[in-house]
């Protein structure tokens, strides 16, 4: 019985010395490779060899996809124009299809400028069959709408 309980001791001491919290990596100048093979007693050690093209191209990834701010997805552009009265036509066709579809999340309504055209898309939607139900309500109204792939926010949970 003696031994029973020193064996437990044992194993309560050293689960009490290796459990340790999670870190992530915080893209802030350093590169994930470093952050990889800090020393930390606690965690051990990792040696990682390869070429620096591999850790340029790496790191370059984090970089691109971390200033992104959303996914890949579709909306639907209802207005496109350039030239003098676009901006104002722009936001005429916006006005016209808030008072269509009211019940529409105006968070949803994007207006953008992409030089020279001022343009009008709607909706967050992350595949096409679901940008194309709202698409046939939306082309009777707006004939010269379309799908456009877009970054789109991140869905609500």
């Amino acid at each position: 019985m003696r031994n029973f309980f020193l064996l437990l001791l044992i194993i309560l001491i050293y689960n009490s010395t290796v459990v340790t919290a999670q870190q992530t990596y915080n893209n802030d100048d350093s590169s994930f490779f470093e952050y990889i093979q800090q020393n930390n007693p606690q965690t051990g050690q990792i040696n990682i060899y390869q070429s620096q093209s591999i850790k340029f191209l790496v790191n370059k990834f984090i970089s691109i996809h971390s200033k992104q701010r959303g996914i890949k997805g579709y909306r639907i552009q209802i207005f496109s124009a350039s030239g003098q009265q676009a901006r104002e036509s722009a936001n005429k066709m916006r006005s016209q299809f808030i008072s269509i579809y009211p019940d529409f999340d105006y968070n949803l309504i994007y207006p953008l400028y992409q030089p020279p055209f001022f343009k009008i898309r709607v909706g967050d939607y992350r595949t096409k069959e679901e940008a194309l139900k709202f698409y046939k309500q939306v082309a009777i109204q707006f004939p010269n709408s379309y799908i456009v792939k877009s970054i789109i926010k991140y869905p609500k949970l």
